[in-house]
């Protein structure tokens, strides 16, 4: 222990003590010590995903863009029609930032924006480095072309313009005068537009309450054969098999009526038509 502890001692008094030291050795040791530390590089943008709801839409709807991607940024997606009448358009949606790394917009359907398969494109600029981030989705946005409207059904049109009867008569009178003549002629050419959507006309003659049972169904069999025989006249009502039917008092417009213009709605012809299902 004793020749250890001597040892050290004659190092330290080796070093410590003027020119034992050559100044060849010390000039080994510089003044300053320098290190060179490597920068960290700037982390590169990067878009995770484009999401589109709905991903199809008709002209006049609308539909939200939503993008994913690195934090305080500039964000757009750019639309490429690539099928159909959309085929060559672009469009650019710009986003807005609605937390971090969440950007939104939304899309319409408008008359810029034709029918067809558009190719989504995401795009993010203004970061460190300067190169701009894509990313292209991998299901496209489709603007489809609306239904097709409904066939136009003429039978039920010309029933819809005939359920308001325009026949009326006087007290115990079956003729047509000119007033129910005029309508009948709009009736006819409403029910000649139908054409073989029609499978059946049916004139049902009414009366008021006054006058027995059978008599009244007597003078509304005749009232409907008046405007039957009227029909008959009409261009493109020959073709067309009409029946008719009366009602008597059965089926008042006004029932219990006591004035003469109550009893007088009552005297009238109706027009029914069938329609082909």
């Amino acid at each position: 222990m004793r020749f250890f502890l001597m040892v050290v001692v004659v190092l330290v008094v080796s070093f410590s003590i003027p020119g034992c030291t050559s100044s060849k050795k010390l000039d080994q040791f510089p003044g300053t010590i320098e290190s060179e530390v490597e920068a960290i590089p700037a982390e590169p943008d990067r878009i995770e995903y484009i999401d589109v709801r709905p991903w199809t839409i008709q002209p006049g709807q609308s539909a939200a863009v939503a993008v994913r991607a690195t934090a305080d940024r500039r964000a757009e997606v750019v639309m490429t029609g690539v099928e159909g009448e959309a085929k060559g358009t672009t469009n650019t949606i710009s986003l807005s930032a609605t937390e971090a790394g969440q950007y939104t917009g939304s899309v319409t359907a408008d008359s810029g924006l034709p029918v067809g398969k558009y190719q989504l494109e995401a795009r993010l600029t203004g970061g460190p480095t300067g190169e701009p981030a894509t990313l292209v989705s991998s299901r496209p946005l489709i603007v489809a072309a609306p239904p097709p409207p409904p066939a136009r059904d003429d039978c039920k049109i010309a029933r819809d313009a005939l359920s308001t009867p325009g026949v009326y008569f006087g007290f115990d009178k079956s003729d047509v005068d000119e007033t129910s003549m005029a309508w009948l002629k709009g009736a006819a050419e409403v029910i000649a537009q139908a054409g073989d959507r029609i499978v059946g006309v049916e004139v049902v003659g009414h009366c008021d309450e006054r006058g027995t049972i059978e008599y009244n169904l007597g003078l509304g069999a005749r009232r409907a054969a008046s405007v039957r025989d009227v029909l008959m006249t009409f261009d493109g009502m020959s073709s067309l098999s009409i029946s008719t039917v009366s009602k008597g008092e059965e089926e008042p417009a006004i029932a219990g009526a006591r004035t003469e213009a109550e009893h007088a709605k009552n005297r009238r012809v109706e027009i029914r038509l069938t329609c082909k299902p």
